[in-house]
């Protein structure tokens, strides 16, 4: 016998099964990717980073948009092996990692309070945010 909430789930994924074969879903995975593409390679060209710190700040900034404990160097890394985006060197990207957030210069991420698996994760310093906010303007300065 079929509870009411197992008939709701049954519904429910008919329902979505229907959208997608007719073809007018509003999440589908294919739709995620191709806006995820688009909103980064916007946002890149919109900030037009110097070096690949301000590349590494851009990605943890628009990597935790929906993350609100951070992101982890590995999603970091995986995030440039899918869409490198200019990195002068992809093979040291743990290290510019690291670079960015312990450079007294940059300094563009910090660890969160969190942790993942043992890993601990990154989100945008107040420095950094301070920074990609001024970033197309940052350009021009020397």
């Amino acid at each position: 016998m079929i509870t009411e909430e197992q008939t709701k789930i049954i519904i429910s994924l008919l329902t979505e099964i229907r959208d997608i074969l007719k073809g007018s879903t509003k999440n589908t995975a294919i739709k995620n990717s191709q806006n995820t593409n688009k909103d980064w390679d916007a946002y890149l060209e919109q900030k037009k980073p110097k070096n690949d710190f301000e590349r590494v700040a851009l990605i943890v900034d628009y990597l935790t948009k929906n993350k609100k404990n951070g992101v982890t160097k590995e999603e970091i890394i995986e995030f440039i092996r899918k869409k490198p985006s200019g990195f002068s060197n992809t093979k040291k990207m743990k290290q510019v990692i690291v670079s960015t957030k312990t450079n007294k210069a940059y300094g563009y991420i910090e660890f969160t309070n969190q942790k993942e698996k043992g890993e601990k994760r990154y989100r945008l310093s107040i420095h950094g945010s301070q920074h990609i906010k001024e970033m197309p303007k940052a350009k021009n300065k020397t």
